[in-house]
């Protein structure tokens, strides 16, 4: 995605006494430092995607996304141990 945008996203998921809490990083901030904070998911769309304050907007990409004939969708998952 970084490839595309310069407003990637990373999805992470942090496990909270047996059960798993999606939470969204900046990926740019995360390619630049390593690290980047976080945010949970539900406060992500309503804080970020539905104001669009942190998304790409240019005509261009969003018209690349809405494309319907993605073939496949690639997602690399790393899972963390408990700290």
């Amino acid at each position: 995605m970084r490839r595309l945008t310069r407003s990637p996203k990373v999805l992470l998921f942090r496990e909270l006494d047996g059960r798993r809490e999606p939470l969204m990083a900046s990926g740019a901030l995360i390619a630049k430092y390593g690290e980047a904070g976080t945010m949970s998911l539900p406060d992500y769309f309503v804080r970020r995607v539905l104001t669009t304050f942190d998304g790409d907007t240019r005509l261009e990409f969003v018209g690349g996304v809405q494309e319907s004939s993605l073939k496949q969708v690639r997602v690399f998952a790393q899972v963390e141990p408990n700290v």
